[in-house]
């Protein structure tokens, strides 16, 4: 199924001017931010927009396909979606500046955006989701306790410095974290930021703690959220918002369905979807369930504590937890063997917390569709009841309609045959009128046919033929004959 690669082949050629910006360029200019501009696009602060052409050939200058394609995360694919942008009428004039990267292990902190200049006079602020560093996964649990991280905060310093005193319409967008960040961002940087800002996109991006809903400032800009998730999400539903989401189809399963590149497009627009998975509503109750069985207090104590084995095995990305497996589990379980036996049974707790929070909503959810099956059933009873009690009411009434309309019949039948009776004659009368006229009409015609016959050249010596015998002398007319014809 076709994806935003094959989007950019098939309407690559189409500038805004003629096809306005829509939901899959958002997510296009989402999955540009996880490139590494570092080197290439100048930070934010400096009044220079580099040109997308330039951007691409700076970067492949640097980096080989190779290489890229030897990187250890899903994200890897995203510079060959610029090298494409590059190449195309419709992105080929856009320009990119403002690029920042902040990862600090000290701040828990990974924040990244890039500001992208289009050719219809907008602007695009992308900001980077998670990326592979440990760092950031753990600032994506952070989220869980705090409303608000370092990231969070930086993100809408960023949009300030980058657009409190642009003259250009912003739109503001990111994928999975980097959707939350732009929903914060757009919510607490400044009023004559956010003034300028036109729609806000988060693909497949989480929500918040309960009482970020509760501020003003993130009650002004809901309205213009555009909220985009897989039909089978799970990033997209942790925590809380009042998004409407859009659910889209993906060519990928479960999980696997975050990954923006899995996303199917169809002409200008992404496929849709009925509605969210059984599996992704399962994992959203569950979660959900388990988050609100803690205190925040909790959550960031448990979160710290399972991040402190995985620094304990000395792994700074994804990749580095993959190369050596079986050491770094090792590891793991060795630190987690050395923590005080207090905190080894709040991990265990938690997690058995977790597991329980999954059989409880699965109970919840045999339970509710048994009682539905329950009231269907009663629904059916109801129903045979009803019909049972009004039966015997339509049975009669539809006996005392056929009696009547018998009875009805019976009387009529004898008035009809009198009418008949009574007509008869008259009709025959009538037939023999038309008879008569019909017979009258003709003779006229044959004598009309007569005389005009008789007026034709040798005629009369042939009718004087025809009605005088041969050899016969012509009888005399007698006086009397005369007379009484007469």
């Amino acid at each position: 199924m076709s994806n935003i690669f094959d989007y950019i082949d098939w309407r690559g050629d189409i500038p805004f001017a003629v096809d306005p910006f829509n939901d899959v360029d958002n997510l296009i200019m989402a999955m540009l931010s996880y490139v590494d501009f570092e080197g290439v696009v100048p930070g934010p602060g400096v009044d220079v927009k580099v040109p997308i052409t330039d951007v691409a050939e700076r970067y492949f200058s640097l980096h080989t396909d190779e290489e890229i394609m030897a990187r250890e995360t899903f994200t890897k694919l995203t510079p060959f979606l610029l090298r494409k942008m590059a190449a195309s009428v419709r992105y080929s004039k856009t320009e990119l500046s403002g690029y920042v990267n902040i990862i600090s292990q000290d701040e828990n902190e990974q924040m990244s955006a890039v500001a992208i200049y289009l050719e219809d006079g907008s602007t695009y602020a992308s900001f980077r989701g998670t990326d592979h560093t440990i760092i950031g996964w753990k600032e994506d649990f952070m989220l869980s306790y705090t409303s608000r991280t370092p990231g969070q905060i930086h993100a809408a310093a960023w949009m300030d410095q980058n657009f409190r005193f642009s003259d250009r319409p912003v739109l503001v967008g990111g994928h999975s974290k980097g959707g939350n960040f732009a929903v914060y961002a757009s919510a607490f940087c400044t009023q004559e930021t956010r003034d300028k800002i036109k729609v806000i996109y988060s693909n497949d991006g989480p929500g918040f703690t309960a009482d970020v809903l509760e501020t003003s400032e993130y009650k002004e800009i809901l309205p213009r959220v555009v909220s985009i998730l897989p039909e089978e999400s799970f990033f997209g539903l942790l925590m809380y918002s009042d998004y409407e989401n859009r659910v889209i189809k993906s060519s990928e399963k479960g999980v696997y369905q975050h990954d923006g590149m899995s996303w199917q497009v169809l002409g200008r627009d992404f496929v849709a979807a009925e509605k969210l998975s059984e599996n992704s509503l399962f994992m959203d109750k569950t979660v959900t369930k388990w988050v609100e069985g803690f205190t925040p207090e909790e959550r960031k104590t448990f979160v710290d504590a399972v991040f402190g084995l995985v620094d304990s095995a000395g792994a700074e990305t994804i990749g580095d937890l993959n190369r050596s497996r079986v050491k770094t589990y090792t590891d793991i379980i060795k630190s987690f063997a050395a923590l005080p036996k207090d905190q080894q049974g709040m991990i265990r707790s938690t997690l058995n917390a977790l597991v329980r929070s999954g059989a409880d909503v699965l109970m919840d959810q045999i339970m509710g569709e048994r009682e539905e099956r329950k009231s269907l059933t009663d629904s059916l009873s109801d129903v045979k009841d009803e019909i049972k009690s009004e039966l015997p009411k339509v049975t009669a009434g539809a006996i005392a309609g056929v009696s009547k309309a018998a009875s009805g019949v019976k009387t009529e039948v004898p008035k009809l045959a009198d009418s008949v009776k009574t007509e008869m004659p008259k009709l025959a009368e009538s037939l023999m009128d038309l008879a008569v006229k019909a017979a009258g009409k003709a003779a006229e015609k044959a004598a009309e046919k007569l005389i005009r016959t008789s007026t034709e050249e040798g005629a009369a010596d042939d009718y004087d033929e025809f009605f005088t015998a041969p050899d016969q002398p012509a009888l005399p007319i007698k006086e009397e004959d005369t007379e009484e014809k007469k």
